[in-house]
């Protein structure tokens, strides 16, 4: 029965050029699919090539203030493990799938501590007295904000004239600091991520590690550079009402269909 039925369309010249041409476009369509699939190959090495080999550069954005910024590297989450095992860890223990993850590294230096403010309190001790500076300061510089206190005991040996010991403490640490943190696409297509602090905060340094993480490599990149394919082929059963032709009659009519067919189309327009 089913051999009677290929048969049948293939006897059929108008059904053997259709199919013809379905196979020529499905072949074209899978020649196209491979290049596009080669060329994302080729984008994702030069994406990892720049990663692993560019450093951290400052940058400055369109008004002049500075970034940090860097490659990002794409990866799956398995050779995450081999490259930065502990980020790896982290990722299992967020509930859900990351897609993204970044190290920070953050350093800040001053040169002095000003307008330090602080109250001498003086008590006896069985040598002589115990001179305490009780201090504290509060920084403000641009996203950086602190607020430090603590205090010095400082031992004065009245019988034999001298200091016998100094000790400082540091009773309260408290600090705040501002990020911004972005990815871009780069002029070369390329993937970078980015950091700044939204006020310009001088003594400050940042470095960054960031990683693009899926279940495969080229699903990483997909995230920010999926293209739509110029063509689409697909294949299954499809339920409809549509026209018919009675080829002994030689007449036209409207009934309900049902069967398997392949469809390829190509896209005009994207939206």
């Amino acid at each position: 029965m089913i051999l009677t039925f290929l048969k049948n369309i293939l006897s059929n010249s108008l059904i053997r050029t259709v199919l013809l041409i379905a196979m020529i476009f499905l072949l074209f369509s899978l020649y196209v699919k491979q290049c596009e699939d080669n060329t994302t190959l080729k984008k994702i090495y030069q994406q990892n090539q720049a990663a692993l080999l560019d450093s951290l550069f400052v940058v400055k954005n369109k008004i002049g203030e500075l970034s940090y910024e860097k490659y990002t590297l794409i990866t799956d989450i398995e050779n995450l493990k081999n490259i930065n095992k502990d980020l790896y860890n982290e990722t299992q223990k967020i509930s859900g799938k990351v897609k993204e993850i970044s190290e920070y590294n953050i350093k800040y230096e001053i040169d002095e501590i000003k307008k330090l403010v602080s109250e001498i309190k003086i008590k006896q001790y069985d040598k002589g007295t115990i001179n305490t500076d009780v201090w504290k300061n509060n920084i403000n510089d641009g996203s950086f904000n602190a607020n430090i206190e603590g205090y010095t005991d400082a031992y004065l040996d009245t019988i034999n004239c001298k200091i016998s010991k100094m000790e400082t403490y540091m009773s309260s640490f408290k600090y705040s600091l501002d990020l911004i943190s972005y990815t871009k696409i780069d002029k070369d297509g390329l993937i970078v991520s980015g950091v700044k602090t939204p006020k310009e905060t001088k003594g400050l340094s940042l470095n960054l590690k960031s990683y693009e993480v899926d279940d495969k490599i080229k699903d990483a990149w997909d995230k920010y550079n999926k293209k739509s394919s110029l063509f689409s082929v697909t294949l299954g059963p499809y339920v409809g009402y549509g026209l018919s032709q009675d080829k002994f009659n030689n007449y036209w009519f409207s009934n309900f269909q049902i069967g398997i067919g392949l469809q390829i189309g190509i896209k005009i327009f994207n939206f």
